[in-house]
């Protein structure tokens, strides 16, 4: 038997509690219980959903919880299509949107690798006079093979891969302009 690696994930599950307990302690003290727009980010595996079923099952149940991948869950299955990527993204904000513009507190678990993924909501929120809460996740302190084991969609090891390389820890700095938009504001 390997007590190193056993100690290992023995380990890593305890940090993985932790943060998460440690999220929802922070919630529950620091959250208004007012409206709110709270964005959980982090790369796909990084405990992004199963932190946001304990806030809403042990603080905050009336949150409104919505996310990309939701679009692609037909009558309890999801099937992921990247050609229809767009359209989930544009009914989780129409959502969020909806639900903010009702005076509803909003939990929005995406990877939101970047600044320009958040700059949506932070938008909407902004518009809507409603404060906003960042939960980073980044990598829930697991490796990238952690990472894609843990990860429900079967999201592609080179794609978390990617995610880790793009991702902005400190978004605040990062351009809320997309990829393709960022040329066209220098050159014009």
């Amino acid at each position: 038997m390997n007590y190193k690696a056993a100690y290992d994930r023995a380990f890593a599950s305890y940090l993985r509690n932790s943060v998460r307990s440690t999220i929802t302690t922070w919630v529950v003290n620091s959250l208004p219980r007012k409206q709110a727009l709270v964005l959980v980010r982090g790369v796909s595996g990084a405990g992004k959903s199963t932190n946001v079923r304990a806030i809403q099952a042990e603080v905050w149940a009336t949150l409104y919880h919505y996310e990309a991948d939701m679009y692609f869950v037909h009558q309890g299955v999801y099937k992921f299509d990247a050609s229809k990527l767009t359209q989930a993204h544009a009914r989780c904000m129409a959502s969020t949107r909806s639900a903010l513009n009702s005076y509803a507190s909003v939990l929005v678990s995406n990877t939101l690798t970047t600044r320009w993924e958040m700059e949506p909501y932070l938008r909407m929120a902004f518009a809507a006079g409603v404060p906003t809460y960042v939960i980073d996740l980044f990598d829930g302190g697991c490796t990238d093979e952690e990472l894609h084991a843990r990860n429900v969609h079967g999201v592609p090891l080179a794609a978390i891969r990617a995610m880790r390389a793009r991702y902005e820890s400190n978004w605040r700095v990062g351009s809320p302009l997309p990829p393709w938009e960022r040329s066209k504001h220098v050159e014009g």
